[in-house]
């Protein structure tokens, strides 16, 4: 059977990424759709099973040279690597942020280089997918939009699993009472505006930090940790277990997220869907996935930080958890999924 819609999975190889996590529980509920196949690095073939389908990522695609017979290329992400160049092939482009032009405004000829290969993506697509309002309202002010494209906003889902939690090791006499934060610790994540304040808080208040640490900032921050004095009550697990995340969304206090740049905010959801209080920014798409829901820091000055986790920690987490678990069910990976495939049957009856 000639499979009709071939998904690129390329990003499955990093399951500790966001690109990760959201091309393996996509293709979790895509999985077994008839007319589908999955396009897969080497790497993830090995690694994988899936019911439908799956052939090797191959650049010569691009050019459409041995490429399976299809109707319908989803691009999961915008800067995938391949983009077949045939008109007879409807292309669907999922676009999740323009980070890359807050990340590298000073370098103007990478901006004009990167704004160029975008326009001629999205010239080339049948259907762009946004993840949020937000970034379709942000593509929209960089970006022309032909009017014979398709445009869908498409939420992430958030899947946890069933894994039972299991406690992540932590430094001895490490605080019992402690905030949460997940990310690659990078300056859009903005980890770093948190430790001020946790200073001013009480000792017995302590931070766990997952995500990977490399690189100029991770090592900025940890010795503005070893600065303030904070070594005790500071913690950078790197990256963690599904079961261990669980776990500590479980015995948090609080999560705290102060990103400066977010095309969704996946770990706001999970958080919300364990029962866990939310302190966010107001940027970007914090607010639309948040929800009245969550709780906003007013600024990243740190006297107004203080206060702003000092009441939502008064707060406390019986009080809020059916708010925060029916604003987590709005976002579903099946759901999306099913969006996903009334949009693939939708281009192909055109």
């Amino acid at each position: 059977m000639i499979n009709r819609i071939i998904v690129d999975f390329e990003k499955m190889d990093d399951l500790f990424c966001g690109l990760g996590q959201f091309s393996w529980h996509l293709a979790k509920q895509l999985d077994g759709h008839s007319h589908l196949a999955f396009a897969l690095s080497p790497q993830s073939l090995q690694k994988f099973t899936f019911q439908s389908p799956c052939l090797p990522l191959k650049k010569r695609y691009r050019h459409n040279l041995f490429l399976p017979e299809c109707r319908i290329w989803h691009a999961i992400h915008q800067d995938v690597r391949i983009f077949p160049s045939s008109r007879h092939i409807k292309k669907i482009l999922t676009i999740h942020d323009l980070n890359f032009l807050r990340e590298h405004a000073a370098d103007e000829k990478s901006i004009a280089q990167y704004k160029k290969k975008m326009q001629q993506k999205i010239n080339e697509a049948a259907a762009v997918v946004f993840i949020s309002r937000f970034t379709q309202e942000d593509v929209l002010k960089h970006f022309s939009i032909p009017a014979s494209v398709v445009q869908r906003v498409i939420y992430n889902g958030v899947a946890l699993g069933q894994a039972e939690p299991v406690a992540p090791s932590l430094p001895r006499e490490f605080p019992s009472r402690f905030l949460f934060t997940i990310g690659t610790v990078l300056e859009k994540k903005n980890f770093a505006s948190l430790l001020e304040p946790l200073r001013r808080l009480p000792d017995d208040i302590g931070l766990i930090v997952a995500g990977s640490t490399h690189g100029d900032y991770a090592n900025k921050m940890q010795e503005l940790v070893k600065k303030l004095r904070l070594e005790k009550r500071v913690c950078f697990l790197g990256k963690i277990k599904e079961e261990e995340k669980i776990w500590l969304y479980d015995h948090a206090a609080l999560f705290v997220f102060p990103s400066l740049l977010e095309g969704f905010g996946l770990p706001v959801v999970e958080a919300m869907q364990r029962g866990l209080p939310v302190l966010i920014s107001s940027l970007t798409s914090l607010p639309e996935i948040g929800g009245e829901e969550a709780f906003y820091f007013r600024s990243f000055e740190a006297s107004e930080m203080v206060q702003d986790i000092r009441a939502a920690l008064e707060q406390g987490k019986e009080t809020l958890q059916d708010r925060l678990q029916k604003r987590a069910r709005v976002f579903s990976w099946k759901r999306a999924a099913q969006e996903y495939l009334e949009l693939y049957e939708e281009l192909l009856k055109t």
